[in-house]
């Protein structure tokens, strides 16, 4: 069957700010693009905190999930089959309220899909695993899903970082195609601003949220710190923190990843950002690839990111 991957989803945002309740309010709007080969039944956010459900839609349920930890939640909406987004269409009235102000949070689409066939065991065989490219096996179940950056509440110990692709043709209107396991290297613009001092960052603490990946170059620059960047304009913008990273060192997972998130630590703060990606689709080689990379790093399957 097609795997709940073959999703690509657009999610559309808008923040309303209440002087009187004291409370933001989040609307989403899920797109389902005619490239999609499923019909997508569930949406949901990676958030810090409880929110406040305002609006399901129709023929939609709403559900709060909290980690044992207490150091991530989540809010998922699923429908009842009878409702979901079919390609080449979009679903709003997807709305939360917070006491939290925006900033890029995770968000997750799944597509409907058939359960793949196992066949009865061999020779006394307990376990068959089905061959059913796509479908991931080794993962929990939230971690083997569509997932990219939007807007969310999240917490005022975290601050927003603007970033930048700095490599050549790479930008947020035509963002790059990373492959698992491609070569080379990665140069991001992280801008400073009155609420992001780059010079308090805690450069050991910076890294990609995907296999953990540090830089292994970072400098304070002027500007773009490779000739002024005319874009950027202000004081805010006078030091930035210019990041260079082994592309072979991130966990990209095909047809999957829409975005990477960079994190770290400023002063006694955290910094959050989010550069936009296309994902590859998957051939056997990068499946063989991914799992070799978690064999190699240890990495152990995981919901949320």
């Amino acid at each position: 069957p097609t795997p709940p991957t073959e999703v690509d989803a657009k999610i559309l945002a808008t923040v309303e700010f209440d002087e009187v309740s004291k409370l933001f309010t989040y609307k989403y709007e899920v797109v389902n693009s005619k490239q999609s080969k499923l019909d997508i039944g569930i949406f949901g956010l990676y958030l810090n905190g409880k929110p406040i459900p305002s609006k399901t839609p129709a023929k939609w349920s709403g559900s709060f999930y909290d980690y044992q930890d207490h150091s991530r939640t989540r809010f998922s909406w699923s429908s009842n089959l009878t409702k979901v987004i079919r390609p080449g269409e979009s679903k709003g009235e997807f709305v939360l309220r917070s006491k939290l102000g925006p900033g890029p949070v995770e968000y997750y689409v799944i597509g409907e899909s058939k359960l793949p066939k196992i066949e009865a065991p061999v020779n006394g065989d307990s376990e068959v695993e089905p061959n059913c490219p796509g479908f991931f096996y080794d993962r929990s179940f939230y971690d083997g899903y569509v997932l990219g950056s939007t807007i969310g509440p999240v917490s005022s110990e975290v601050v927003t970082a603007k970033l930048r692709y700095k490599n050549k043709n790479w930008n947020e209107s035509s963002p790059p195609v990373f492959k698992p396991g491609a070569k080379g290297k990665i140069k991001v613009l992280l801008l400073g601003s009155e609420l992001l001092d780059v010079e308090k960052i805690k450069p050991d603490t910076i890294h990609f949220i995907r296999g953990g990946a540090k830089p292994i170059e970072a400098k304070i620059v002027n500007g773009d710190g490779e000739g002024e960047d005319k874009s950027l304009k202000g004081k805010e913008h006078k030091k930035n923190l210019l990041l260079k990273f082994n592309m072979e060192d991130i966990d990209i997972r095909c047809n999957l990843d829409y975005a990477l998130f960079l994190v770290g630590k400023v002063g006694t703060k955290s910094f959050k950002g989010a550069l936009p990606m296309r994902p590859v689709k998957c051939t056997k080689e990068h499946l063989i690839h991914e799992e070799n990379y978690r064999k190699k790093n240890k990495i152990q399957p995981e919901g949320g990111h």
